[in-house]
């Protein structure tokens, strides 16, 4: 496979917090620079759910070409995994008509997954384990789940605080399906192609 300056175009990363100015920021330079955007908003990838994510308005999306944004519906499951596929098509694309790319939001998994190439566990939920280890947390305290994989995954639980239980939980469930602790897969480095 050719290397990934290659196939991708010039990318430049636009992130920060919610309500900062992001989206129009992106707007404004992809306008004066003939470039794309690519949201990087784990809610934006939702069709119907346009309030309450600042989802570019029809518009906007017709002033600017904007992708990974309405992509699946809200009982559908789409993971950092289907974010890096998607986006990396986008990315692609963008390359053969001779454009840039600005890949902007505020969601850091999928920002790393992308300009870090992180390999993504391909684990689908499993929907009874995590309500067991919810149960748990609740029961006996985030703290109490956060030990069970300090126990499992030294690594793992040094770089995920307590308090993240969601990130515990996926932690737990790669572990439990693959085996392999969650500190030893997923693992990326710095950007092959210019971000």
């Amino acid at each position: 496979m050719r290397e990934l300056k290659t196939l991708f175009p010039p990318t430049i990363v636009i992130t920060g917090p919610t309500a900062v100015g992001k989206s129009a920021l992106a707007l404004e330079l992809a306008s004066r620079f003939a470039a794309e955007v690519l949201s990087a908003d784990s809610r934006q990838v939702f069709r119907h759910l346009d309030i309450g994510t600042a989802k570019p308005t029809y518009s906007e999306r017709g002033s600017v070409p904007h992708h990974l944004v309405d992509l699946v519906e809200p009982d559908e499951t789409y993971s950092a995994a289907n974010f890096r596929a998607d986006a990396d098509r986008a990315l692609v694309d963008i390359k053969l008509r001779g454009g840039v790319a600005f890949l902007m939001g505020g969601s850091p998994h999928y920002l790393q997954a992308v300009t870090e190439r992180l390999d993504i566990p391909a684990v689908p939920p499993q929907p009874e384990l995590r309500r067991e280890l919810e149960g748990f947390a609740q029961e006996h305290g985030p703290e109490a789940l956060h030990e069970r994989l300090s126990q499992l995954d030294p690594a793992a639980a040094t770089q995920i605080e307590a308090s993240n239980v969601r990130r515990v939980i996926r932690a737990l469930e790669v572990l439990h399906v693959t085996g392999l602790q969650f500190s030893e897969v997923g693992g990326g480095g710095a950007s092959p192609f210019p971000v």
